[in-house]
């Protein structure tokens, strides 16, 4: 309740106004409505459209009846890098392609005497295996994942005599993200082995995997946070994860907000954190675009999820500015997942929330 009626409420004068019961009356009805909201409700078409107006007011995009896929594809191509992401809505980029894998050469003759085994050299041709597409993205100022480089190519000719085993272990391909600024995994290596009739092995050749796409790089044309900028009191002034974050009017609406812990209610579990955070600042230089991050890190120290977003040169005019986030967050285990705000390399915030089972 705001001030001026909390005040109101509470005047000696108007006792005989605000009866416990009707106030206690009041506290069911938010009560309700905020559990009504907080479960979600069915939207009608009227909705949607609604929404779309007010999310992409300066495009004009009309879909019918066909689906949208704006992640980026695997390279086609042998040796080929992944597509990067796409991206929809005003300011939006998509990201870039990957790069293009090697070729790994084990060859020489085919001589029975010969017990030693010639280096791998590299050429710059490509190869099969492609590398994995990036994420796409939607919103305003978004920014596509980029996709992943293409994997290796392995050829060569070994001694064999009889008795000999060949093992050939082909690696699973790289997996996509799922979830909101999710990084995607990357390809296996696939090998192939050479064992004697003692069971050791004789040779070896091994082709790497594609890598994985990232997201949430920055586009070059956005600027890190400078010296300059923090000594001209940029800071992150809030970082907070919630249960529910609306805006209206400039204002942060935030329901169960402050985690320190947080219950999953199974291992792995994949959900989207809501975040909100606030940079303020003395005074800036309005003459570029600046790049900022927001990740999440689990507890083996692995970045799994991070969204680039911009600070653009009009907002610098004020002192301050808010941004709300929905980052992905594939849960696969306990203990303290970190949420950081970071520009490039310069971390600017940090908060630690305890991931826990009920069980």
């Amino acid at each position: 309740m705001c001030l001026p009626h909390a005040s109101k409420i509470d005047s000696i004068n108007n006792i005989s106004l605000y009866q416990p019961s009707l106030l206690s009356e009041w506290k069911q009805q938010q009560i309700k409505k905020h559990r009504k909201a907080y479960m979600g409700w069915n939207l009608t078409q009227k909705m949607a459209n609604e929404a779309i107006q007010a999310s992409f007011p300066t495009t004009n995009i009309t879909i019918t009846n066909s689906p949208i896929q704006l992640g980026g594809e695997g390279g086609r191509a042998p040796g080929a890098g992944g597509g990067g992401g796409g991206a929809i809505g005003p300011g939006s980029r998509g990201g870039k392609g990957g790069k293009g894998g090697k070729i790994q050469s084990h060859s020489r003759p085919l001589d029975i005497e010969r017990n030693d085994n010639t280096p791998a050299k590299s050429v710059p041709d490509p190869a099969p295996g492609s590398g994995g597409g990036g994420a796409g993205a939607i919103g305003p100022d978004s920014v596509g994942g980029d996709g992943g480089n293409g994997g290796d190519s392995s050829c060569g000719s070994f001694d064999v005599v009889p008795g000999d085993r060949i093992e050939v272990v082909v690696g699973s391909a790289g997996r996509s993200g799922t979830l909101p600024g999710q990084h995607g995994g990357p390809g296996e290596d696939t090998t192939m082995r050479i064992y004697g009739p003692d069971g050791e092995i004789k040779d070896e050749l091994r082709a790497r995997g594609g890598m994985a796409g990232k997201s949430g790089t920055l586009p070059d044309d956005w600027i890190s946070i400078s010296d300059t900028d923090i000594q001209n009191g940029f800071r992150i002034s809030t970082l907070i994860a919630a249960n529910h974050i609306d805006t209206r009017d400039g204002l942060l609406f935030i329901s169960g907000g402050g985690w320190t812990i947080y219950y999953a209610p199974t291992i792995p579990f994949n959900t989207i954190w809501p975040i909100a955070l606030t940079a303020k600042w003395t005074k800036l230089c309005s003459n570029h675009i600046r790049g900022l991050q927001i990740s999440i890190t689990n507890p083996r120290n692995i970045e799994v999820s991070r969204i680039a977003f911009p600070l653009r040169k009009e907002d610098t005019e004020i002192n301050s500015f808010t941004w709300v986030f929905g980052i992905g967050a594939p849960l696969d285990c306990v203990g303290d997942w970190y949420i950081r705000v970071q520009s490039r390399e310069r971390i600017l915030s940090e908060i630690s929330v305890n991931v826990r089972t009920r069980s």
